[in-house]
């Protein structure tokens, strides 16, 4: 579902994709358009399902496992859709076709290590930017792997990062805020504790702490908000209210799927489509830091 929204959202929700050529989507399908605008919080809700599963997949495990099971998860099928780029932009410079991505070697060598921002180079697959919020969430984890998972460091873990959220965005600091990951804190905290409840029970203490979390998150989702206004485009900018609640409802379901009567869904074809999907769709890309710039 996730993926769905975030596709939507490319192909239907922008303003005008260049791939439909001179159509104004949002008169030719007005509908469409309308709901698929919304489509970003995808990736939001990519955020949500990776605090889930990225904490039941390390539970048990040693930093080392953790580490190789994610490096074998994702760069090869990430190493492939790079390339994939690389062949289709070739391809149409000797088509002499036009390519909106411009790559060279080093282009192309900084962007397999999965980390070419910070390296400053751009990004050959655009939309392959959540992959460095996922990394840094993976290091959050794999530190906390080194003293042990359990119930008790998991809840402080999740409660010291919110702080650090709050402080990071207290401070304006780009250096703190490049380990918090401030705008997406409550998100991944949102997920983590609804497996904590999933794996151990579900309490008060874990409730207050997802309340918290989802207020923090919806408080922070404005700047995400702003990303996405569209000058070009009569709708201007994203309803906060609609988002939220779209937001909201991802979490909702997730719930039903972790703690609720979806819990024991284990139809096949769910299984088959969730095993192949990785967060490598996005919207566009957020700004660096998570304050409005002057």
């Amino acid at each position: 579902m996730a993926a769905l929204m975030v596709a939507g959202y490319h192909y239907l929700g922008t303003p005008t994709p260049h791939f439909w050529g001179e159509i104004e989507l949002r008169d030719f399908a007005p509908f469409l358009h309308e709901i698929s605008r919304y489509g970003w919080l995808g990736v939001e809700f990519f955020f949500i399902i990776s605090g889930f599963v990225i904490c039941m997949s390390c539970w048990g495990r040693t930093p080392a496992q953790f580490t190789v099971s994610r490096i074998s998860r994702l760069f090869p099928a990430y190493w492939c859709a790079v390339l994939l780029v690389v062949v289709l932009v070739l391809a149409a410079r000797m088509g002499h076709w036009p390519a909106a991505t411009r790559i060279d070697p080093r282009t192309v060598l900084g962007n397999l290590t999965m980390v070419p921002g910070p390296l400053g180079l751009e990004l050959v697959s655009k939309v392959s930017w959540t992959l460095w919020v996922e990394a840094r969430f993976y290091l959050l984890m794999a530190v906390l792997l080194i003293s042990g998972l359990s119930y008790r460091r998991m809840v402080a873990f999740c409660g010291a990062w919110l702080l650090g959220g709050v402080i990071a965005l207290e401070v304006h600091s780009p250096l703190l805020n490049e380990f918090v990951l401030s705008r997406y804190t409550g998100l991944f905290v949102a997920g983590i504790v609804l497996h904590l409840m999933h794996r151990f029970g579900q309490n008060l203490l874990l409730w207050l702490l997802l309340s918290f979390a989802w207020c923090y998150e919806l408080t922070v989702l404005e700047f995400r908000v702003a990303d996405h206004v569209t000058t070009s485009s009569s709708e201007g900018r994203p309803s906060w209210v609609v988002c939220a609640t779209v937001l909201t409802l991802c979490l909702g379901l997730l719930a039903l799927a972790g703690v609720g009567p979806l819990a024991g869904l284990q139809w096949r074809w769910l299984v088959t489509a969730g095993g192949s999907l990785t967060p490598f769709t996005s919207s566009t890309k957020a700004s660096e830091f998570p304050w409005p710039r002057a």
